[in-house]
């Protein structure tokens, strides 16, 4: 065993030069070297040195260690020497381990190799979950190709200097608590003592004695906001008006003689204003180990809230400051200035958001008005302030603020780092770019975070408008309003973002299935953290109500979910060889493709595809429909959140062009895949492009289904069934009810329980509590249900509710928004077109029959057959009929069929292969490998 060397801070570090210029002559670790260098210039060329295995009980001794001296093809290790940042005098030592292959296809591996901490000794938990950083992406990101010591040397640091403190502060708590007890025991019998309850136990935290006048200077009042409890710790926000800074250190001394304060860790923050004469003078005093006092100053800078002083102190009511520590203190300081009534100081603002190209940093310095409390024209609701203030600080994007006109200055601001500082850059209306977006856009679609509302399209991980400033108009279709604009995209950004793609899936199609469900599951924990706002944005750009767009957005995530835990389960095989020596081994390789989406799930389909397509290691180039793009582009949003690399996923939006995007990817020799889910026309059409480059192609076309009542079905569960498979999302969807076959002996009694029960919808804006079914997608739906209906009607079909567009009368104003009234219709003809096409409408058309034989028949009698419905009590109907249904899948006492866990797809021209529970295998490649020799 070699020892670690004796030599002096000087030869080590000597040591650790040489041995970096020897990594800079070797092309497959000059990535390697170039980041031992930065590291040096970061903590210093004392803080590294090369690791030696130890001495047998030493506190460095490792089975696995050996010296990097040896080249590329060994494994590199070397120890940094590190202090905590608000414990100078603790250090710690980390043991890093670079593989052979790092960074190109394996992550670093670090270590904590000391036992100690200060005085207190390591246990399992830290060390475990330091050794286990870079094993999953919950712990330090990790992507090919990408250096990520120092991510993981900070990310070390923070945990041991929380753990250390925590140590400390349970070291601390066990004094007082012994204090306490003693002084308890001291007290005169029925003295009242100050309580600590626990809030999880009792559900009540004791507050500390209320403060009087007394002691305080004259005139000064301070206004006392309610606690604030973050685990056992209690926040609690002071405010008061000040006339000299001479004041300040009389009330902190007066707060600082409470005994639970004073005993406290970590106990006052503050930070004050006050302008005496023309002079402002401001200053802040922390706790000494965090950034607390400099974010209240910060905070008073933003509201520009003079003559103020502020306080949070933590009382003694637990030991831990807890990860929340600043946002608990934050907000208890804005909760005593909003009692005291300082806010309503604070002057009205404008704010724009502006696209991230658009603003530079040069010429930036530390802003001294930031985004925080964006106000609209001549409205100061501190209510509203505050929730502007909270969607502003989450914007990823860059904002411009100007003050009240007619002031023309324009602030843009850059969020910089993660202690939430921001630069800023002032420009003049002379300016070119002073082209603002303004913000209103973004806010009535009450969104809690509007920053999900995107007016471009997503390539190679950055949002882009159409090369030839084109744009499509997107409108709600239960007002007719303008939701947005978003680009007229052409082959040019079709052939960017192939390329992209293309580009990404060379290192994303080498990922480990863990990696990628990893980064699938935060995908799939923001969806669900954002799941009000989908399904709001799916309301407004589709029409369903909010109800079934909560509905529709749940299966979106769950779909997510499912894709990225099969990924994990996406084994090789092995085939048994009739040749003793041969072994026959099966393995599955990520294809590559591109997506078209339909607009009636906006989120489902596209979580659908793309969760499989991800999980199976390949890239995606997404086509959204123009009617329901924004519920595509905040997915790609929350993708980007998330992590999932640059040009992993891109989205091209179109409506002009979609003829020659559509070619484009359908005949690319890059693109390997074709996902598709919309019209039979269309797939035929994308199905013979793709045929020019013998593309994998999975396709979910029109259906056209029968659902069919025996006389021996439970007639109210008929009904319901009827309702949820027919009426669901107004009649637009592809496994909707297109024909209802009813058997003669129950058909009355069938139709007026379903017209009942139609009769009590309400159809209205999907954002109404009360509406039960919104409006179609647009115009062209309602004039292909009118003549479906007209049609029926002509061949003697009754109507039995609704039947008519609202306002058909000429004279009458033309109605606002796509609506058509649910609708019944009794003794629809066999040759009605509702028979032979999709009506994609809320129809329901009934139609008699009197044998099984006869039904099966007309359930067949089409070209598509992608789902059936039928209900009866007989078991062996139930069999016969499930298995003579030429569909994909059939619903046998259900109309409810959709589930993210089955193989989703139809037959026939409805579709070639499935998606959701099987669709992982549509996007895989099988290769055999056959060994021989063995």
């Amino acid at each position: 065993m070699e020892s670690e060397p004796d030599g002096s801070a000087a030869d080590l570090a000597a040591e650790m030069g040489d041995f970096a210029s020897g990594l800079m002559m070797q092309p497959d670790r000059e990535q390697v070297a170039s980041e031992i260098g930065v590291l040096q210039s970061i903590y210093g060329d004392d803080a590294i040195h090369l690791w030696h295995p130890s001495r047998v009980g030493s506190p460095e001794h490792t089975s696995s260690g050996s010296s990097p001296s040896n080249g590329s093809k060994d494994t590199i290790r070397y120890v940094v020497s590190l202090s905590l940042p608000s414990h100078e005098d603790v250090s710690i030592r980390i043991l890093v381990s670079l593989l052979p292959s790092y960074p190109a296809e394996s992550p670093p591996q670090l270590q904590l190799i000391s036992r100690y901490i200060g005085a207190f000794g390591v246990d399992a938990s830290l060390f475990g979950s330091i050794l286990r950083m870079f094993i999953s992406i919950s712990g330090v990101e990790w992507s090919p190709d990408t250096v990520c010591v120092f991510d993981g040397l900070q990310s070390v640091l923070e945990r041991c200097e929380a753990w250390y403190e925590d140590k400390l502060s349970r070291e601390k708590v066990d004094e007082l608590v012994r204090e306490d007890t003693l002084e308890r025991d001291s007290m005169p019998q029925g003295s009242a003592a100050p309580t600590n309850e626990d809030e999880e136990g009792v559900g009540r935290v004791s507050r500390p004695p209320i403060l009087q006048d007394v002691g305080l200077p004259e005139g000064i009042k301070l206004v006392e906001a309610e606690p604030i409890v973050d685990r056992k710790s209690v926040f609690v926000g002071r405010a008061c008006q000040i006339s000299h800074p001479s004041q300040v250190p009389l009330i902190l001394n007066h707060l600082m003689s409470d005994r639970h304060i004073t005993r406290a860790a970590h106990p006052i923050i503050n930070a004050w204003r006050c302008q005496v004469g023309n002079v402002l003078h401001q200053d802040n005093d922390d706790d000494g180990e965090t950034a607390a006092g400099s974010r209240l100053a910060h905070l008073l800078s933003i509201l520009e809230i003079n003559s103020v002083l502020v306080v949070v102190t933590r009382w003694f009511g637990g030991i831990h400051l807890g990860p929340d520590r600043f946002k608990h203190i934050n907000h208890a300081a804005r909760n005593a200035l909003e009692m005291g009534g300082f806010l309503d100081q604070t002057e009205g603002i404008y704010v724009t958001y502006i696209p991230t190209s658009c603003a530079s940093d040069q010429d930036s310095r530390q802003v001294t008005r930031l985004p925080g409390f964006p106000i609209f024209p001549q409205h100061n609701d501190t209510t509203s302030i505050f929730a502007l203030f909270n969607i502003v600080q989450s914007a990823c994007t860059k904002v411009a603020i100007r003050s009240n006109p007619p002031t023309p200055e324009v602030i843009i601001v850059v969020q910089n780092g993660k202690h939430n500082q921001y630069k800023y850059r002032t420009y003049q209306p002379s300016d070119p770019l002073f082209k603002l977006i303004d913000v209103a856009p973004c806010l009535q679609w009450g969104l809690k975070d509007p920053t999900l509302i995107k007016s471009q399209g997503y390539i190679d991980g950055k949002w882009v408008d159409a090369a030839g400033g084109e744009t499509i108009l997107v409108t709600n279709p239960a007002t007719a309003e303008e939701l947005g604009t978003i680009p007229e995209m052409g082959l040019e950004e079709t052939k960017a973002a192939i390329t992209a793609a293309s580009k990404a899936f060379q290192t994303w199609g080498k990922t480990t299935a863990k990696y990628r469900h990893d980064i699938l599951m935060k995908f799939f924990g923001l969806m669900q953290e954002h799941h009000e706002d989908l399904a709001r944005i799916i309301t407004l750009e589709n029409g369903k109500t909010l109800m079934e767009a909560k509905v529709r957005a749940c299966p979106a995530v769950l779909l997510e979910l499912a894709s990225s835990d099969v990924c994990l389960t996406n084994l090789s095989e092995q085939i048994p060889s009739p040749i003793s020596n041969i072994r026959n081994v099966v393995v599955k390789q990520p294809v590559g493709k591109s997506i078209f989406t339909p607009w009636n799930f906006p989120s489902a389909m596209i979580t659908r595809k793309l969760g499989a397509a991800l999980a199976a290691g390949c890239t995606a180039v997404i086509k959204p429909p123009p009617e329901t793009p924004f519920s595509a582009l905040a997915l790609a949003e929350l993708s980007q959140r998330a992590g999932i690399p640059d040009g992993v996923i891109n989205m091209v939006t179109t409506q002009k062009n979609v003829q020659g995007v559509g070619r484009e990817m359908c005949e690319s020799k890059v693109v390997r895949k074709i996902s598709f889910t919309g019209s039979t026309a269309v797939a035929k059409s994308l199905y013979t492009m793709s045929a020019s480059t013998m593309k994998k192609v999975s396709i979910e076309a029109g259906g056209n289904s029968p659902f069919i009542v025996f006389d021996d079905a439970n007639i109210e569960q008929a009904v319901e069934g009827a309702v949820t498979s027919k009426f669901r999302s107004s009649g637009q969807t592809c496994i909707c009810a297109n024909r209802i076959y009813v058997q003669s002996s129950v058909y009355a009694d069938f139709a007026s329980r379903l017209a009942e029960k139609v009769a009590a919808f309400k159809v209205g804006n999907g954002l109404d509590a009360t509406t039960t079914h919104g409006p179609l997608i647009h115009d062209r739906a309602v004039a292909k249900v009118i003549r479906h209906v007209d049609d029926a009607v002509a061949l003697g079909a009754s109507v039995l509710i609704g039947g008519h567009a609202p306002n058909t009368d000429a004279a009458a104003p033309k109605p606002t928004g796509s609506f058509y009234p649910p609708t019944v219709l009794s003794d629809v003809s066999p040759k009605a077109l509702v028979n032979s096409e999709e009506t994609f409408g809320p129809i329901a058309a009934l139609i008699k029959f009197e044998t099984e034989e006869e039904v099966i028949g007309l359930a067949n009698d089409s070209d598509a057959g992608l789902a059936g419905y039928f209900y009866s009590r007989d078991v062996g109907r139930v069999w016969r009929v499930a298995e003579a249904l030429e569909v994909g899948m059939v619903g046998t006492n259900t109309g409810l069929i959709g589930q993210a866990c089955i193989p989703f797809g139809g037959v026939k021209q409805s579709g070639l292969g499935r998606e959701g529970g099987h669709g992982i295998e549509e996007y895989l490649n099988q290769k055999l490998i056959v060994f021989g020799g063995l």
